[in-house]
């Protein structure tokens, strides 16, 4: 925009180029806020889906073929059909 402004008072370019640099400029701000404002939604999305599936997700302990506590193995559950799609 300044360029545009510079040529204009150099009277090498007429005003539509410095409202044009303008529009520019503030359609570039416009986009970059935007952009900052679906980057943080999708930062919470992504936060609230690793909630629920935490919160869906278990440990289960069981032990194997009567070896007491040594042979502990670990499942885990997941309840899929529970979560949003």
């Amino acid at each position: 925009m300044d360029q545009a402004r510079d040529r204009f008072r150099a009277g090498v370019a007429n005003n539509i180029e410095v409202i044009q640099a303008q529009d520019a400029l503030a359609r570039a701000n416009d986009n970059e806020i935007a952009a900052l404002y679906r980057f943080n939604q999708a930062r919470g999305t992504c936060a609230l889906q690793l909630a629920k599936w935490k919160k869906f997700t278990r440990v289960r302990r069981g032990t194997r073929s009567g070896r007491g506590n040594r042979g502990m193995s670990i499942e885990i559950e997941v309840g899929l059909e529970t979560l949003p799609r």
